[in-house]
């Protein structure tokens, strides 16, 4: 699989960047580009489907 990235928002500081996809499905762990907190964004089908926590 080709690495792609998408667009998610942090739910703790509230900016959006772009991030690199690395699965095609579960709770992939990101760190935020602004306020440096990890979170965790779904991805289904290798995409971000805009539920973090």
């Amino acid at each position: 699989m080709a690495q792609s990235s998408g667009v998610t928002q942090c739910p703790k500081c509230g900016s959006v960047g772009t991030y690199p996809i690395r699965m095609q499905q579960g709770g992939q762990v990101i760190t935020c580009n602004n306020c440096r907190k990890n979170f965790t964004a779904q991805v289904d089908h290798g995409q971000f489907i805009g539920r973090n926590r």
